[in-house]
C-alpha cells in the first residue's frame, strides 16, 4: 500500500478533498506510533468502515503481517472486508481524516496508535452515527 505520514495532506485519490488529512497509511518500511488505544476505538472504526468511501477496484494486503495467509485472513472481520476503501471522519476546523479501512486491522493486530485528535474525532463521530441509526 502507499505510505503517507500521519497528518499530511490527503493525496491518494485523483479527486481533491479540501481539508483531507492522511491517517494510518502504514508500510513496513516506515516506523509508526505504537501504543494502547482507548476502549471502543476498534469497534468504532469497524463500524465506520462498513460505510466506507472511495472504494478501490482491487485491495491491499497488510504489509505488517508475517505471511500472505495471515494478511488475507486478517482482512476479514465480522462481515467487513478491509483493504479496499477508505474511512472519512470529520475533525475540527474543516479537517477530514482519511484512513484506509485496514486501519481497523492495524490498530487491533499491530498496536498502531493514531494521533490523539483522530482518536477523539473517531469516537465522537461514531457516537453521532450510532445516534442517527438508532433514532
Amino acid at each position: 500500500m502507499t505510505h503517507y505520514e500521519d497528518l499530511t495532506p490527503y493525496e491518494y485519490d485523483d479527486e481533491p478533498l479540501p481539508g483531507g488529512v492522511n491517517i494510518g497509511w502504514l508500510s513496513k518500511q516506515h516506523p509508526y506510533r505504537h501504543g494502547r488505544t482507548p476502549e471502543g476505538l476498534v469497534e468504532a472504526l469497524a463500524h465506520l468502515a462498513k460505510d466506507s468511501k472511495n472504494r478501490y477496484r482491487g485491495y491491499h494486503h497488510c504489509e505488517l503481517c508475517s505471511s500472505f495467509e495471515e494478511a488475507e485472513q486478517s482482512a476479514r472481520r465480522e462481515g467487513l472486508f478491509m483493504g479496499n476503501a477508505e474511512i472519512h471522519i470529520p475533525g475540527g476546523s474543516g479537517i477530514t481524516y482519511v484512513a484506509p479501512t485496514l486501519i481497523v486491522h492495524y490498530v487491533e493486530a499491530h498496536e498502531y496508535l493514531p494521533p490523539d485528535a483522530f482518536i477523539d474525532s473517531t469516537l465522537r463521530f461514531s457516537q453521532r452515527v450510532d445516534l442517527r441509526e438508532s433514532g
